[in-house]
């Protein structure tokens, strides 16, 4: 009997909720900031079973807008 191929497992999902603002707005900058320097940096380190995501990078790569 045949064997099925292992599906990679997938990531679980951080999903970041917070303030972002409009661009180059004092929110913005912080919300970048926190998400690209403290968050992704702990969770590609500590936490590799997760991907992390924040609504407007989503909505950036959403190819039916």
């Amino acid at each position: 009997m045949a064997t099925l191929p292992k599906k990679p497992p997938t990531k679980k999902l951080c999903f970041v909720v917070g303030p972002i603002g409009s661009n180059d707005s004092d929110d913005r900058v912080h919300a970048d900031w926190l998400l690209e320097e403290i968050i992704r940096p702990v969770f590609d380190e500590h936490f590799t079973d997760f991907h992390v995501e924040r609504a407007d990078k989503i909505f950036q790569s959403w190819p039916y807008r």
